[in-house]
């Protein structure tokens, strides 16, 4: 499979990947190589790709042409070997949160004893310039209170996610003896690296994004080739016959259907057109249009592989009834 575009990993490329697998096992291919130009995209999505790499029956070969980034990464390091553009990085998993507009770190921040001082001064200078009333006293106390509580929650929140989190990237490094503390620190930006023991220095601060040679150097990559002809002859199989697949109209129809803006607009006009013709005599226009809404709702969905006929079939029924 070919994904030649740089583009964010998406639900709709995953399910396209899945049938490519299916057809590669189902014809007893050699293996498949999964060329990916991506600045990343949700962890929840890499982590499907992860599991579909778990269960395949025949060799995987991700080929970072150029760039995997971020979720790139975490789908590269699923695959049972790594090969990268000499032109390209590979690092950068971080997870980020969104919050309004604004983009924020999942990480676990070590606060050193001075910004720790310096934040009880600060709060004990406030405290002295405040009347000293019984009701501000409580009041401060209050908000004291629920502040921590909310700090305590999101910490824990955020350990509930990174604990496994950090043992998946573990475990995928140890799966093909890859360094797991060089691993770590592209996710991690409170990781620090040195030369002698870690084979590259690395000061704490930032996550860890390396180039083509230094992931060569360090493992973390297994190859670097210049295209897939000698990608082919990298991993011993030079004369293999190499069928690239990439998504056909109907293929990009498919997405389009199924993807989570247009579906749920789909969804959203569907559901308001029956419930207009629900309100008016006869049938018309609007019943017409919801259902056809409704209808590529679920062929979009049914299509990529993300549901199957069932759910379809029980609305429509019900819509009849």
């Amino acid at each position: 499979g070919q994904f030649s575009n740089f583009k964010e990993i998406s639900e709709q490329d995953m399910l396209f990947f899945k049938k490519i697998q299916k057809k590669a096992e189902k014809d007893n291919a050699l293996g498949i190589i999964l060329e990916l130009d991506t600045p990343g995209g949700q962890v929840d999505i890499a982590l499907k790709y992860i599991s579909l790499f778990a269960k395949s029956k025949i060799p995987l070969v991700v080929y970072l042409n150029p760039q995997g980034i971020s979720a790139g990464m975490i789908i590269a390091l699923g695959a049972d070997r790594i090969a990268i553009n000499p032109l390209g990085v590979i690092g950068d998993a971080m997870p980020i949160q969104m919050q309004g507009s604004k983009i924020l770190p999942i990480a676990d921040k070590k606060r050193s004893e001075s910004e720790q001082q310096q934040k009880t001064d600060t709060k004990e200078t406030q405290s002295e310039n405040k009347q000293n009333t019984i009701e501000k006293v409580i009041q401060e106390l209050e908000k004291h209170e629920l502040l921590k509580k909310d700090n305590e929650n999101e910490a824990l929140a955020k350990q509930k996610f990174l604990t496994v989190f950090y043992k998946i990237m573990q475990l995928l490094a140890e799966k093909n003896n890859r360094p797991v503390k060089v691993i770590r620190a592209t996710c991690d930006p409170y990781i620090e690296l040195n030369e002698k023991d870690d084979g590259i220095n690395h000061k704490s601060g930032s996550p860890l994004t390396l180039s083509a040679a230094e992931a060569l150097k360090l493992k973390v990559v297994d190859y670097i080739v210049k295209d897939k002809s000698e990608l082919l002859a990298a991993i011993g199989a030079p004369q293999a016959e190499l069928a690239e697949i990439k998504k056909d109209g109907i293929e990009q129809i498919i997405s389009f259907l199924s993807h989570p803006v247009l579906s749920g607009l789909l969804l959203t006009l569907g559901l308001i057109g029956i419930f207009i013709e629900i309100r008016t005599p006869g049938f018309g226009v609007s019943g017409t249009l919801g259902t056809l809404f409704i209808v590529l709702f679920f062929l979009g969905h049914v299509a990529s592989g993300a549901s199957e006929w069932g759910p379809m079939v029980v609305f429509f029924v019900g819509l009849i009834l």
